[in-house]
């Protein structure tokens, strides 16, 4: 991939996340997070070419209640790896908070009981974390169809997109 507009990379940093990369023409390739900081880094160094990537959205993530400590130790952990790849290539980036680069996809938020009901009203049901996980994914799919889509790297795809959308704009237009 090397255009004269760039290449923009999209990571969810999550251990079951994926980082996707997609041309200012919309050519794109997407792979599953490395289950290791060596898989990791063995996947800039092969698949990247950080020397062409433009911009870089990674998304802001933080402490799940349910998590535990373990899993969010080694959940930073791999944060910290993507981002210090990030430095290490000279590969300018910025995080985005997950309902930043939703919303400027057009997703509306997960539906969620809300934390003290009034009686009077009837909520729409809750959305599962699985139903909503296959609704980016469809979102995903309709973007890039000609794409084999997957849950690890669906996430990695819509916000790569973002970053195209912010540094080139939508349809491949300069943005002002």
């Amino acid at each position: 991939m090397n255009n004269a507009l760039g290449n923009f990379l999209g990571i969810d940093p999550g251990l079951s996340g994926g980082i996707a990369l997609i041309s200012a023409e919309g050519i794109t390739q997407a792979w599953a997070m490395g289950k290791t900081e060596g898989d990791i880094a063995k996947l800039f160094e092969q698949r990247i070419r950080p020397a062409q990537v433009t911009y870089c959205l990674i998304e802001r993530v933080h402490a799940f209640p349910d998590a535990g400590v373990s899993g969010m130790f080694n959940f930073g952990r791999n944060v910290g790896v993507l981002i210090g790849l990030l430095l290490a290539n000279h590969i300018p980036f910025e995080e985005m908070q997950p309902r930043a680069w939703q919303k400027a996809l057009g997703i509306p938020p997960r539906v969620k009981k809300p934390k003290k009901p009034k009686p009077w009203i009837q909520y729409p049901p809750e959305e599962s974390i699985s139903q909503w996980k296959n609704r980016l994914k469809a979102k995903a799919q309709t973007l890039f169809p000609q794409l084999e889509i997957t849950l690890a790297t669906s996430d990695a795809l819509l916000i790569a997109e973002v970053a195209r959308r912010v540094r080139v704009g939508y349809r491949g237009l300069r943005s002002a």
